[in-house]
């Protein structure tokens, strides 16, 4: 992903993510539920904080993406979306539009 654009590398990746989370329903469920504190858990917590945070921020500094938002508040937004996946695709793919184009930044009309 490093090759890509800023906005196309986070794009793609949170794409996988929805995609991975579609199939491992129990996994989204717990992984970011108050008090799911086990190692197993932490270690998934830990591993998608690396791999994303590194991508928002360099979406941020191209002017993309929303300075406000964090990993955390992109994840839990996207692991949302990806729940709706397991029921429908068609909606899911919609939803996960409409969250990506509330990521990107907006220049202020003046």
């Amino acid at each position: 992903m490093a090759g890509l654009p800023p906005w196309d590398a986070l794009t793609a990746w949170l794409w996988r993510y929805v995609e991975y989370v579609a199939t491992k329903q129990a996994l989204a469920n717990e992984l970011f539920a108050d008090g799911a504190s086990s190692d197993v858990f932490a270690n998934c917590r830990s591993a998608l904080y690396s791999a994303g945070a590194p991508l928002v921020e360099r979406a941020q500094n191209a002017g993309i993406v929303r300075a406000d938002v964090g990993i955390a508040d992109v994840l839990h937004l996207i692991s949302g979306v990806a729940k709706v996946s397991a029921t429908n695709n068609d909606q899911a793919e919609r939803i996960l539009e409409v969250a990506l184009d509330g990521l990107r930044y907006v220049h202020a009309a003046n």
